[in-house]
């Protein structure tokens, strides 16, 4: 005679809550699989395995690529132009990175290690910031006099309307 709790079948149905380690470094759509932490065997047999896809959520800040991380930081033209010294966002909290004198806008720093846990391995990869030049949308009448009289110093007639191909000649 089949008993009452189980009809039969040597389980009965239940609802419990399992932990899953999520190693560091996990990839998006990666599976996890939790052996034995499945559904209960009929008549006895052992439990079947659990699987859990995971799913990262995406930063506001970092892109992900591997291990490695990328970040972009504005920059002034004064720093581009001058160098500076910069705080950087990076997955442990704030640093400080050297910005060179003559750093073009989309120029890559690398900061090795400073990246995302490399899964099933050791080490970290990198951190790429890529800097790139803010250019304010309104000046001020003194802040635009300052940016022509630069522009006279190096040259360049701001005020013309020559086109780059009237330039080259085409």
């Amino acid at each position: 005679k089949p008993c009452h709790t189980c009809g039969g079948e040597g389980r009965v149905q239940k609802e419990s809550t399992v932990e899953v380690d999520i190693p560091a470094g996990i990839v998006d759509g990666q599976t996890i699989r939790g052996q034995g932490q499945g559904e209960a065997g009929q008549r006895g047999a052992p439990a079947g395995h659990l699987y859990v896809t995971v799913h990262v959520k995406p930063s506001e800040v970092f892109r992900r690529s591997g291990a490695d991380v990328e970040v972009t930081v504005p920059i002034t033209y004064p720093q581009a132009a001058l160098g500076d010294t910069i705080d950087i966002p990076t997955l442990t909290g704030k640093e400080e990175m050297k910005v060179p004198a003559g750093t073009p806008s989309g120029k890559v720093f690398g900061l090795r290690g400073k990246g995302l846990p490399r899964l099933n391995s050791s080490g970290h990869g990198d951190l790429h910031v890529k800097v790139e030049i803010n250019v304010p949308k309104k000046l001020s009448a003194a802040e635009k006099k300052k940016i022509e009289e630069l522009a006279k110093t190096q040259g360049t007639d701001i005020k013309a309307k020559k086109s780059l191909f009237d330039k080259l000649g085409l």
